[in-house]
């Protein structure tokens, strides 16, 4: 198993899977193997996917954060992130679709 992620009906976000470069954005680089780690903060979230080592996720408004190996996260920086930080651009997305090493989003 390499990275899964879902909802509590709350809309809080939860990753469970390897994490050897954050990409369950719990604030550390601890696995999570059998339950799930609630990711880092307090927003809440309506849509999420994932990649081999990247999450991102659509908050409420629309807006994107990734986490996880720094060349998938859409914020011009190079390094990974094990918490979620915000995509580039000031786009407001409708979905999102996760693939091995990138994400695509519809506007």
């Amino acid at each position: 198993m390499l990275l899964s992620c879902g909802f509590q009906p709350d809309g809080t976000a939860m990753c469970w899977g390897n994490n050897v470069l954050g990409q369950l954005g719990a604030g550390t680089l601890t696995p999570y193997l059998i339950n799930p780690a609630p990711v880092f903060g307090t927003r809440t979230y309506g849509a999420i996917a994932t990649g081999v080592f990247h999450s991102c996720a659509l908050d409420n408004t629309g807006t994107a954060y990734c986490w996880g190996i720094g060349t998938s996260l859409g914020d011009s920086v190079s390094g990974e992130s094990n918490v979620p930080v915000a995509v580039a651009g000031g786009h407001t997305f409708a979905a999102l679709a996760g693939g091995a090493s990138h994400t695509c989003a519809r506007t």
